[in-house]
């Protein structure tokens, strides 16, 4: 094969094309050009090029960006030259699983990335309980079997002998303009309704398999649910009947297909009042219109999470 002058400077030119497209060419170019000298501010000489240091001394006259030989023949005695460095603590051993790494801790410099694994190993069968929160809109109708499936699935693994399993359902507040009445009463699905507990985690799955299998969805209008108003109602209701064992690990799975309204949301329905965090479901389990509070917010959900767990 032969090649003129123009053909090896068109090769040469799409190699460099093709280095440019995933960016790691222009990017190695770029650290390559510029100097430590080039930079004049602390924040971009530590974080630009690794060899950079900077210097702190109040009363240095030299330029304060340089490698760190340099700053120290000029009599800098307190160069900054942050590197990224990361600490692996070993696992600790747990009673029903490892997790490893125990702990991480990470100091870097700007821009950098820092990639680590975690490891977690079943030692043995864990005592559980876990509750499905499950979005009853009628958004959900092509996946909701899927669902039953799924939990069918999980009901049935290995490693579920001493596991409770329960369910709550949830759609949103039942007011004007978050559920249209009329489109409720020509397509006659269930009921609209806030909040409402299928069953409490237990040990009879068989049951619980049975009632989902009887659940009919509901409807409302706009596209954001209730979801944190479940997930905080899950917990805190007695009805439930999580065990306050601290050894039992607790769960909430959540299925839905849409964002969650959270707190000032109630504002479209008049509904301002600050959300208090407790049950208010009847003793049936089921908190009809959840139009006595606002919307719980996130750090709210979080707070209860924490505290129930």
């Amino acid at each position: 094969w032969q090649f003129s002058n123009s053909m090896l400077v068109a090769l040469v030119f799409l190699n460099i094309l093709s280095s440019l497209s995933n960016g790691r060419f222009i990017h190695s170019w770029i650290i390559e050009q510029i100097t430590c000298e080039d930079l004049i501010t602390c924040d971009s000489c530590i974080s630009t090029n690794p060899v950079c240091s900077w210097c702190r001394d109040n009363d240095f006259k030299g330029h304060r960006c340089n490698d760190i030989n340099a700053l120290n023949s000029q009599g800098c005695t307190s160069p900054i030259n942050l590197q990224t460095i990361l600490t692996v603590n070993t696992a600790t051993p747990g009673q029903y699983f490892d997790i490893s790494p125990s702990s991480l801790e990470a100091v870097y410099r700007k821009n950098d990335t820092v990639t680590f694994e975690i490891k977690a190993t079943l030692k043995n069968y864990m005592p559980t309980q876990t509750a499905f929160v499950i979005d009853f809109s009628r958004s959900m109708e092509k996946v909701f079997m899927g669902i039953i499936d799924f939990i069918r699935n999980f009901i049935s693994g290995d490693d579920l002998d001493i596991t409770d399993i329960g369910a709550t359902k949830f759609v949103d507040k039942t007011s004007h303009p978050i559920i249209d009445f009329q489109k409720y009463n020509i397509s006659n699905p269930a009921s609209p309704f806030f909040f409402a507990i299928i069953s409490p985690v237990t040990r009879n799955q068989n049951e619980l398999l049975r009632l989902l299998n009887e659940q009919i969805l509901s409807t409302n209008v706009d596209i954001p649910e209730a979801t944190l108003d479940a997930v905080v109602k899950s917990v805190v209701c007695n009805q439930m009947l999580w065990s306050t064992d601290p050894r039992i690990l607790k769960s909430l799975v959540v299925f839905t297909d849409q964002t969650t309204k959270m707190q000032l949301d109630g504002k479209i329905v008049g509904v301002i009042r600050p959300n208090d965090l407790k049950c208010h479901a009847d003793s049936s389990g089921r908190d009809y219109d959840g139009m006595r509070f606002d919307y719980v917010s996130v750090g709210s959900t979080g707070k209860v999470l924490r505290e129930n767990r």
